[in-house]
């Protein structure tokens, strides 16, 4: 029985020390809450870890009984905080790794461990990205306002962005996959085939969202800085 606590803590306070790591440079008040609350379940574990290393049968009592309805308490309260809107609402590939060959596109990823993570405010992974479903039950959802009410391109899956960040979700990326993309920005081609005006539309597009966020702060003064940057080729 000690052996198998013994495992079951070491794999416990690994899963805290990865969340915790996850949260180092987090800034947001309600990300440094959810750390605090997570060392505080570390040192939890940590407790009965040292419990479990001492001998005899009076100690043992502890960590024989007690240890797996702490551990449960433990695991119950981390998938608590997983389930959080201000988790991680999206991640997705780096959209700038991709070819047009099938031969030289990633054949499979099964894990992303050992991938470089990177959080980002500035716009959601729409093109290869899992989104929990939780983001848009708690009303994140595409603009649907004019100009976003007809054809066009550029600047959705920023304000999709904005939205997920001002309900504390995280956007996240992970690099090491190229995905299949056969022809990029190709609906930028066939819609001035077609006769419209890309150029105007995307520039609307591009006003609503800043008028849209220029009045908050948090968003101002980051994201809305790179994409009053942005341009169209």
């Amino acid at each position: 029985m000690r052996k198998d606590l013994g495992r079951k803590v070491r794999e416990t306070r690994k899963q805290l020390a990865h969340h915790i790591d996850s949260l180092e440079e987090v800034r947001q008040p309600k990300q440094q809450q959810e750390r605090e609350q997570l060392t505080v379940l570390a040192d939890y574990a940590l407790g009965i870890q040292t419990a479990l290393n001492f001998e005899g049968a009076a100690p043992f009592v502890y960590p024989g009984v007690q240890a797996y309805d702490a551990l449960d308490e433990i695991e119950t309260s981390l998938q608590a905080l997983e389930k959080r809107g201000h988790r991680l609402g999206c991640i997705g590939a780096d959209c700038l790794e991709h070819t047009p060959n099938r031969a030289q596109a990633s054949a499979c990823l099964y894990t992303i461990d050992g991938c470089k993570l990177e959080t980002t405010t500035l716009l959601a992974w729409t093109q290869y990205g899992m989104f929990w479903r939780a983001v848009f039950e708690d009303g994140c959802r595409f603009e649907e306002n004019a100009p976003f009410n007809q054809v066009g391109w550029g600047f959705e899956d920023n304000d999709l962005a904005f939205q997920m960040e001002m309900k504390g979700y995280l956007n996240q990326r992970f690099f090491g996959m190229t995905y299949l993309h056969r022809a990029a920005r190709s609906s930028i081609r066939i819609m001035r085939e077609q006769g419209v005006d890309v150029t105007t539309l995307y520039k609307q597009r591009k006003q609503f969202v800043i008028d849209k966020w220029a009045a908050t702060p948090q968003i101002n003064k980051g994201p809305l800085v790179e994409v009053r940057r942005a341009f169209i080729r």
